[in-house]
């Protein structure tokens, strides 16, 4: 008899810790995920979703416009004017040094590709602390795949 409550015991602690720790994670997300969550956000046009990765406290820099967003409400601006009806992101490369993630990203206004940004991003608990636009270059005559 207590071989069996030691048994059950043990399953419901190993229980209630997987989900309370699936739960924690939830609100986590790897750099390369972080960066994606972005970009899927704006691409369907939530940027509420879209929102979730950044900290609290996050900043978000346009290196080649010289703006800088802080905070979810200014970020959150700065997401919206991103969007345009047809416009796409498209992640085509990630490289991750330690807390920074450099992303290459496709641009393109219905099937067309006009332009690839490097975005530069850190994470800090699990969320994104930075996200800056680095670089933009124009690519004319193009057609995405």
């Amino acid at each position: 008899m207590k071989g069996k409550f030691l048994v059950v015991s043990v399953l419901v602690i190993v229980g209630l810790g997987l989900v309370f720790s699936g739960r924690q994670t939830q609100a986590r997300f790897d750099h390369p995920v972080a960066i994606d969550h972005v970009f899927s956000g704006i691409n369907s046009g939530q940027v509420e979703t879209a929102l979730t990765v950044f900290a609290e406290d996050a900043t978000a820099e346009n290196l080649v416009r010289r703006e800088t967003y802080r905070g979810a409400d200014e970020i959150r601006r700065m997401l919206q004017g991103m969007q345009r009806n047809g416009r796409r992101y498209d992640v085509v490369a990630i490289q991750v040094n330690g807390d920074t993630t450099t992303a290459r990203v496709e641009v393109s206004d219905r099937g067309h590709v006009w332009g690839t940004a490097t975005y530069e991003a850190t994470t800090q608990g699990g969320k994104l602390q930075s996200f800056d636009l680095k670089s933009f270059r124009l690519e004319l005559w193009r057609i995405s795949r």
